[in-house]
């Protein structure tokens, strides 16, 4: 596997990019969008069809457990080749179905970096229907996700981390608890209530109420108070703004237990802060995003944003008196920070710099252009011949009659560019270039190539040939771990993509681009095999014959809580230990069993964690390291491995 000193260095010289790319960012932003939908934006949602939803659990409704407060488990699917699947209902506390309860769907990675894994990165939502039922379908399969479920009559609700595997149906029972009950009064500077004031509360580890999707708002009464019911406990950010006052953000605001919280508001006297933002030649910049952000206390600030208009010009006037720092981002130019601005100033200028650009064509290997293709930039590994993807640059072309593409650079620095084709061409790549801010390299050709491809045969333990095995392509440095996961593109050219055995087992894996691969095979009736270094070349077909899959071993068990009583919901991880770690992550079920199957031989450190609980975050570590044994696993064997769980 590659030497950790590589997987440092990697690290590093993402951070170290990313840092040179928010420069002048808010704090807590991601990689700035080149194009599509921001991070910030709602989430996509789900179509959810109502007899489809009846459908679908009625067929699985015998499976699920009316009376456990939690209640996970992975199913074979009803029908061959059943699409992943994760659906579920949501209770109260008295067992009723709740509808309309938002539910959210995210990757939940407690290692994640720089974005996420590869094509993890979506978040997705649904309500429940009058059944309180609730579907996510074609789910990727991914061993952390997270649901959340959020609705004002009751506490928020998450159950993380869940894994849907390949061809897997996922059932889900959320009980939702009441929570607690904060409120205040808001008044001004001189003593005068504020009615009508807005207040969003969102969670505090998002870093701004904008980035949580279920964030809860309110408005305070003519009294000037305001009310929030069934707060769950956790740590919250409150955002209160009221015309004519300035607009205050109140951070880590810790709820816990189900009772009172009171947190009164004082709201000073809103005052300006004007401007204009151009460009290096003085033209105006239309549509340029200002933030303020205070310079004050870190738990009382004031964060306000605006639009320039056709001239270039802003206007905040939602701000405390103080001092602020001008956070100035718009579309093709480089994100600029102004620093100490104070409240009164009307003339503060904020000049932004165009991003560097790269021009080029795409063409095929006999020099004819291609008309539609995808580029995207990539960035060197620093003292490694590896690139990084950075997916948030790509760029879709049809049409393009000479093949030219047009790509604005998110900061100067070096790179590479990358077009993919049609499925019949592989990913191909430019030289490395250098670019600087307000610069332009223009003249780049890349050619795509057929590339090359992997072909073979999937067999059972008898000879058997074994149909609708998913054949997954990666270097064959990469490791399937959150560690791995968490840097988002792995730093490599190997093209990554899926198909499916025939019915006489075999597989053809085209469009490859030269390299070193792997290839991951996985079956539910078989244990995963991962088949490494498989060299690939352009132009030829390389050949890896007849690969056997093993039935594996079993492991299950029980987990028992501090009482001594079945713990439901239990998280149960088996990780390998050897050069090519297998993980299989699991929950118990209502009577505190859980059960692993197919697992690939091997040497293994298995553990045992109680549900999350957000008020204690290292709960899950004292869990893990107090339950962790090692297991060595046989073809064929079964092994019963039993925890208690204690305080």
């Amino acid at each position: 596997m590659r030497p950790i000193l590589v997987l440092l260095l990697v690290v590093g010289a993402v951070a170290a990019f990313l840092f040179a790319i928010n420069v002048g960012e808010q704090p807590g932003s991601t990689v700035p969008q080149v194009g599509g939908q921001s991070p910030a934006e709602a989430p996509v949602q789900d179509e959810q069809d109502e007899e489809e939803l009846v459908s679908v659990n009625q067929s699985g409704s015998r499976e699920l457990n009316e009376t456990a407060p939690v209640n996970t488990r992975v199913e074979a699917p009803t029908a061959a080749g059943e699409e992943n699947v994760i659906r579920g209902r949501v209770e109260s506390a008295a067992g009723d179905r709740l509808s309309d309860v938002r539910v959210t769907l995210s990757p939940h990675d407690p290692f994640t970096l720089f974005g996420g894994a590869s094509g993890q990165s979506e978040v997705r939502t649904t309500t429940t229907n009058g059944k309180g039922e609730f579907v996510f379908s074609k789910v990727k399969p991914f061993e952390d996700y997270s649901l959340v479920a959020a609705d004002p009559r009751h506490g928020r609700r998450q159950e993380a981390p869940i894994r849907i595997s390949s061809e897997s149906a996922l059932d889900v029972v959320l009980v939702m608890q009441t929570g607690a009950r904060l409120h205040g009064l808001i008044t001004d500077s001189g003593g005068n209530v504020v009615p009508d004031a807005e207040l969003r509360l969102g969670l505090a580890s998002l870093g701004s109420v904008e980035q949580d999707p279920n964030m809860v708002s309110t408005r305070s009464g003519a009294d000037g108070s305001y009310e929030f019911k069934n707060v769950p406990e956790s740590n919250f950010t409150l955002d209160v703004s009221a015309a004519g006052y300035g607009r205050m953000l109140l951070q880590q605001i810790n709820i816990s237990g189900k009772g009172d919280h009171e947190q009164d508001i004082i709201l000073d006297i809103a005052h300006m802060i004007e401007g204009r933002v151009s460009d290096i030649i003085g033209a105006p910049v239309e549509n340029a995003l200002v933030q303020a952000w205070s310079a004050g206390a870190r738990d009382r600030q004031t964060r306000s944003q605006v639009k320039t208009d056709a001239e270039g010009r802003f206007l905040l006037d939602d701000v405390r008196s103080g001092v602020y720092t001008l956070f100035v981002s718009a579309e093709g130019f480089k994100n600029e920070r102004k620093m100490r601005v104070e409240t009164g100033d009307l003339g503060v200028q904020v000049q932004l710099t165009p991003l560097p650009r790269v021009r080029g064509r795409v063409v095929d290997s006999g020099g004819a252009p291609v008309s539609s293709f995808k580029v995207n930039l990539r960035v060197p590994v620093q003292n490694t011949d590896d690139t990084i993807a950075l997916r948030e640059t790509t760029l879709e072309v049809s049409g393009a009659t000479n093949g030219e593409f047009e790509l604005p650079c998110p900061n100067q620095g070096e790179y590479v560019v990358e077009a993919q084709g049609s499925d019949a061409y592989a990913p191909s790549f430019s030289e490395r270039f250098s670019v600087a801010n307000g610069g332009e390299v223009s003249g780049l050709v890349i050619t795509l190539s057929m590339g090359g491809s992997i072909t073979g045969r999937i067999v059972d333990f008898q000879g058997n040939p074994v149909a609708g095995a998913s054949i997954q392509t990666h270097d064959s440095e990469y490791v399937d771990d959150a560690f791995f996961r968490s840097i988002g593109q792995f730093p490599s050219a190997a093209t990554e993509k899926s198909v499916q055995t025939g019915s006489d087992g075999t597989f053809k894996v085209s469009g490859l681009t030269p390299e070193t691969y792997q290839l991951d095979i996985r079956h539910k009736e078989h244990a995963q095999y991962v088949h490494l270094n498989i060299k690939v070349n352009d132009g030829a077909d390389t050949d890896v014959g007849s690969l056997q899959l093993s039935a594996g071993a079993v492991v299950a068990g029980t987990v028992l809580g501090p009482g001594g009583d079945p713990l439901s919901g239990a998280v149960v991880q088996l990780r390998g230990t050897g050069d090519e770690p297998h993980n299989y992550p699991t929950r118990t079920d209502a009577t505190g069993r859980y059960s692993v199957d197919h697992v690939t031989p091997g040497s293994y450190v298995i553990y045992a964690q109680r549900p999350g609980d957000p008020n204690n975050p290292f709960l899950g570590a004292t869990d893990m390291k107090r339950t962790k044994r090692n297991l060595v696993v046989s073809e064929g064997q079964e092994y019963s491995v039993d925890f208690t769980i204690t305080n």
